[in-house]
């Protein structure tokens, strides 16, 4: 992953100490694959605490990859900015905001959400709940935008749904949406919007009064960043003690998650100040979704574009983990809850785009 932050500027300082809190709504991880990643690349091992709510750290399915995905994108994104984290807080739940308000109670900083459903599958009153459990936290939260472009079609897990579909809960204002892009080396050709990355806008959220720029509309719009997320240029995790190349959307909000946690504690809401310097990105320009294409400015593929890392650093006081957030840090966690699903069936997970060869992972990509 070193080189991909190497592409996208990456502030060589930082605020060291960070806590990345994870929710995870199935599979497990085994701390010797972690320990293996962080020993290749020579990164500071961070503390792994699992926090059982619903559901337990259970390794054996295909979901682990997504765990250690998210775990292992989350140490390198820090590790790289000179800022390796404190710890790394895993919570096993079937329900987005008692974790929320559980790691916000632990004191996370930020925290990734690398699993949804489409944004009309949520039950009555779901969405609200999870965007009041942001707003009244001081962690800066992201989440996966979809692997599956605008029409929100997870493979044989759903049937076609007519028209375009967001996903939740990065339709929730107040958490960061993460597309993805294909960067291939050298930027040749040059970085474009992956074409399963999903984007749109919502049917449950108005357009917020801080989107400055984005594409006229009545729902709040999707997504609000971007990181490469195509499989065939993806990047390596260590899994099953043994390597193999992985992309998709849930590994760009922990990969930003690890980035903003450097970037001081408890920084809160802080998307506003993101569209406010639209500088601090690089615009792509080129690809779609399906329904949406990539152009100059805001669009919805890649949103503000992809991360210049130092530019991002240089808006925030890392030396005194001041910022602009407007959270209260009221959070008070509710424990075990939920019913491991939304409106009563199961979660899908972003597992990922695995690139697979006779049903096993294919070498790792050079990384």
């Amino acid at each position: 992953m070193g080189a991909l932050c190497k592409a996208y500027d990456w502030p060589t300082s930082g605020s060291a100490g960070g806590t990345v809190g994870i929710i995870e709504m199935g599979g497990g991880y085994d701390p010797a694959d972690i320990k293996a990643f962080c020993q290749h690349y020579g990164y500071a091992m961070p503390k792994l605490t699992d926090v059982p709510m619903d559901l337990t750290n259970s390794p054996g399915s295909d979901a682990d990859t997504e765990v250690v995905l998210d775990i292992e994108a989350a140490i390198a994104a820090a590790a790289e900015a000179n800022a390796p984290l404190k710890e790394i807080r895993v919570y096993f739940s079937g329900d987005f905001t008692a974790a929320i308000k559980q790691a916000d109670a632990d004191g996370c900083d930020t925290f990734s959400i690398s699993w949804a459903a489409r944004e009309t599958d949520f039950g009555s009153g779901e969405l609200t709940d999870i965007q009041t459990a942001v707003k009244n936290s001081k962690m800066i939260v992201f989440a996966a935008s979809g692997d599956w472009g605008s029409q929100g079609i997870m493979g044989a897990v759903e049937a076609p749904a007519p028209g375009a579909n967001m996903f939740g809960p990065s339709c929730v204002p107040e958490i960061i949406s993460c597309g993805g892009t294909a960067k291939y080396p050298n930027d040749s050709p040059p970085e474009s919007a992956w074409s399963d990355t999903g984007g749109g806008i919502s049917v449950v959220f108005p357009q917020q009064p801080w989107a400055i720029g984005a594409p006229q509309a009545t729902g709040r719009t999707s997504p609000d960043v971007s990181a490469d997320a195509a499989p065939e240029t993806g990047v390596n995790i260590f899994i099953g003690g043994s390597w193999g190349g992985v992309g998709g959307t849930s590994f760009v909000a922990p990969f930003l998650a690890g980035l903003f946690a450097t970037f001081g504690r408890r920084l809160g809401f802080i998307t506003d100040k993101l569209y406010a310097n639209p500088a601090a990105f690089t615009d792509i320009t080129t690809g779609d979704n399906g329904q949406y294409r990539a152009g100059p400015g805001i669009d919805l593929c890649t949103g503000l574009g992809v991360p210049k890392g130092k530019a991002l650093a240089a808006l925030f006081n890392r030396s005194s983990g001041s910022g602009n957030g407007t959270g209260t840090g009221n959070g008070t966690g509710t424990g075990p809850g939920g019913n491991g699903g939304v409106n009563g069936t199961p979660v899908v997970g972003f597992s990922g785009k695995l690139v697979y060869k006779s049903g096993v992972l294919v070498d790792a990509i050079n990384d």
